[in-house]
């Protein structure tokens, strides 16, 4: 998990266009054994970044062009530069079948 606050609001809406542009990228190009999310807190200029990469696994977001370059673009909009990463523990977590027409 990654948390940052960008240190302007141009800057704030720079990363969320590069965070855009990635998941653009994700979706056509499809990594398989990655999962990815980006949050930014409403109202704010705060971020929070999750990246799951299945065990035994390498990290398949190397290979995509926009995933390789948005720790630079996150970067280049925070104080004391693109955050460290923090491992987290997953504790729970419920999404509903999404095969179902009951969306």
């Amino acid at each position: 998990m990654i948390e940052f606050e960008t240190d302007t609001d141009d800057g704030a809406r720079r990363v969320a266009e590069s965070v855009s542009r990635a998941f653009d990228e994700l979706a056509a190009v499809q990594p398989r054994g990655v999962c990815l999310a980006y949050w930014r807190v409403t109202g704010t200029n705060r971020f929070l970044g999750f990246l799951t990469i299945e065990d035994g696994s390498t990290n398949p977001l190397l290979e995509v062009a926009s995933t390789r370059s948005l720790p630079a673009a996150i970067a280049a909009h925070v104080y004391d530069g693109y955050p460290n990463p923090v491992p987290v523990d997953l504790i729970g977590t419920y999404e509903p079948d999404r095969t179902s027409d009951d969306r």
